[in-house]
């Protein structure tokens, strides 16, 4: 007889980012993902218009998936502009004025 065990440890360790985005996002991910363009943890974000967002420390790059699908990665940002997206009281509106308005250098991924 199988042993099967529901213990907390065993059950985060199954949930992935796929199980947190609708099956559209999760899609695009996938799709990314086996393209190489986007090697970086994406973490769900609580706004209409920014479905999610990651950052890689040593390379300094953070990207962002908006509601629309589309994807950006934006280079030389420091640590605190991420953290920023998830503390700010409007995601969508520290994004807009403090990170695409021309401040750092940024590429739509295809």
């Amino acid at each position: 007889m199988e042993k099967h065990s529901n213990s907390p440890q065993e059950n985060r360790s199954s949930i992935n980012l796929n199980s947190l985005l609708t099956l559209r996002d999760a899609r695009i991910v996938v799709r990314l993902e086996k393209r190489g363009d986007m090697a970086i943890k994406m973490n769900p974000v609580v706004s209409s218009n920014i479905k999610a967002a990651g950052y890689d420390k040593d390379k300094k790059t953070l990207q962002i998936q908006f509601s629309n699908g589309a994807v950006y990665t934006y280079t030389d940002v420091p640590l605190a502009m991420y953290e920023g997206i998830f503390t700010a009281d409007s995601a969508g509106k520290f994004v807009r004025e403090f990170i695409v308005k021309g401040k750092y250098k940024s590429s739509k991924n295809k």
